[in-house]
């Protein structure tokens, strides 16, 4: 658990910034983009110009977050003013290949960087790294952040601070949902936030498409070892067929879980680049994260993921060698 006093040495390194950029991982997530309203409402207290940077357009389950303050997409124009900026925050990742848009800039950047993150797997050079694997999100870091420095929180904040540990936790209902987890949501409720209304607007509207797709996902279904170990896959042709958009893909894996034999699963899913995408959930028992790291991704002991060439069929042989030498 990060101490306040590391929380406050974080928030003296960047207040003497000037010009400021914040990113997270691509593909952001609930998480992701709580971090990034969170993490700029506490850097606009202090830095004169704050840009708030996401690689890929934020899907329309989250665009409530940011409707009224809209985030920064990157461009080249943008990379191009690097150099002018006295300082990156990064937030929800540590890993470089998460940050592949802006990896030649991190090669020539001269800022310090500043580093809040929750998962297991890093290797991005930092000046200040506040790593907390405990953490059930970094939006409940970033909610830390500002309280450890007696920093209000507006509205909109809260908000999506609350809705980056909802997502992350499955609604609250993961293992990493702890007590530190519920007090700081019972303490951002207590600022305003209203989880119904949360809650309908994350869960409670789904496209058609969407079903649609969840439907035929899970028609490719197949169990192994006794019916421990879960697999399925969504085809390009799925998603053409479905009519579906990338924000329609987001938490499908969840629902292989239901199934109450299966311990630990895979999702795998056709990239438009020609790529696999993995997404590997796990109850108990199998630590996600090494197997993730096997393939070249990373992420958390229950939840991770990484990005494989080849087609499916080699994609899933090699998940399923891995989770076999991850068990021995």
């Amino acid at each position: 658990m990060i101490t306040t006093e590391q929380y406050q040495e974080a928030l003296q390194l960047v207040r003497g910034w000037s010009r400021a950029w914040i990113i997270t991982h691509a593909r952001p997530d609930g998480d992701a983009i709580g971090a990034l309203v969170g993490a700029r409402h506490v850097l606009r207290r202090y830095v004169q110009d704050v840009t708030a940077i996401v690689f890929d357009p934020v899907v329309p389950r989250y665009e409530f977050l940011v409707a009224d303050d809209p985030l920064t997409r990157w461009s080249k124009l943008l990379a191009a003013q690097a150099g002018q900026i006295d300082g990156l925050l990064v937030v929800d990742t540590c890993a470089r290949n998460q940050l592949e848009p802006i990896a030649p800039v991190l090669q020539t950047l001269k800022a310090p960087i500043v580093v809040f993150d929750h998962h297991h797997s890093r290797d991005l050079e930092a000046s200040l790294a506040l790593i907390d694997v405990d953490a059930s999100a970094a939006s409940l870091m970033i909610a830390e952040w500002a309280l450890a420095n007696d920093l209000a929180l507006d509205a909109p904040t809260t908000v999506a601070l609350f809705t980056g540990m909802a997502a992350d936790t499955g609604w609250f209902r993961f293992a990493n949902a702890d007590r530190r987890t519920y007090e700081l949501a019972t303490r951002l409720i207590e600022r305003g936030v209203r989880p119904v209304e949360i809650y309908r607007r994350l869960y409670c509207s789904d496209r058609p498409e969407r079903l649609a797709l969840l439907g035929k996902m899970l028609g490719t279904l197949e169990l192994h070892e006794g019916g421990r170990c879960a697999i399925a896959r969504i085809t390009r042709e799925m998603i053409r067929s479905c009519g579906a958009q990338p924000g329609d893909l987001e938490e499908l894996s969840t629902d292989i879980g239901r199934i109450g034999s299966v311990v630990y699963w895979a999702l795998l899913t056709e990239m438009s680049d020609g790529r696999v995408r993995v997404n590997l959930r796990s109850k108990h028992s199998v630590d996600m994260s090494r197997v993730a790291e096997t393939l070249g991704g990373g992420g958390h002991a229950r939840a991770a993921g990484a990005r494989l060439s080849g087609s499916l069929d080699e994609a899933q042989q090699r998940i399923l060698t891995c989770l076999q030498q991850q068990r021995e």
